[in-house]
Order: C-alpha cells, then structure tokens, then sequence
C-alpha cells in the first residue's frame, strides 16, 4: 500500500460523507478492507470505522 501510495487515492474528502467499502470475507480479521482501513488512519485525519 505504501508503494501505491494508496493515501492519496482516492481523496480523503471523499470520506467526508458515510461511506462504505464492501467485502465477501465472514469476518473482519480475514478482510482486505480492514487492511486498508488501518492503513489510511495512518496517513489520515482521525476517522471512525464500523464493521457491520
């Protein structure tokens, strides 16, 4: 991620609203998203995060 540097796509702002990032794993541990989530809150404004 960090190569990609995927901090910058898509912009922050479009996080601005609720937004959602889907994924087919049963649970969080085993998701991709969660991955990408712990990633931006590194680079980002402090944002919350609800797995559903």
């Amino acid at each position: 991620m960090a190569e990609r540097e995927i901090q910058n796509l898509p912009p922050a702002l479009f996080f601005d609203v609720p937004t959602v990032l889907l994924c087919s794993e049963s649970t969080a541990a085993n998701c991709h998203r969660r991955l990408v989530l712990d990633y931006l809150a590194r680079h980002w404004e402090p944002f919350a995060v609800t797995h559903l």
